[in-house]
């Protein structure tokens, strides 16, 4: 069950039928590019989104980022010392290696 507090700060993504509430458009190239991918299905718009959400509290002691992809959540969560440890999973392995390799060289 969701607190209430958590309830109150909860983002509409879409323009919900019969509201006037929509969440603002994010431009994409406002946020710092930190991954070396461009990937399709990419997180970049929700880069504010988890910025507010992780700065509402104190700091996480981990940030697991599921799908990781180009990892820019992640990523972000890192540079920005919004989680004290960030995990980003992948499944597809052609892309984990590329992430092993940055990561652990």
């Amino acid at each position: 069950m969701t607190s209430p507090s958590v309830q109150s700060r909860q983002y509409p993504l879409f323009k919900e039928e019969g509201s006037s509430v929509a969440a603002p458009i994010i431009n994409v190239a406002s946020v710092p590019q930190r991954s070396p991918f461009r990937y399709p299905g990419g997180k970049t718009w929700l880069v504010p989104w988890v910025r507010e959400w992780l700065r509402q509290g104190t700091m996480s002691n981990e940030l697991v980022e599921p799908f990781a992809g180009g990892g820019i959540i992640g990523l972000t969560a890192a540079f920005e010392r919004l989680a004290s440890h960030v995990t980003m999973v992948e499944l597809d392995p052609d892309v984990a290696a590329v992430w092993r390799i940055i990561l652990e060289g």
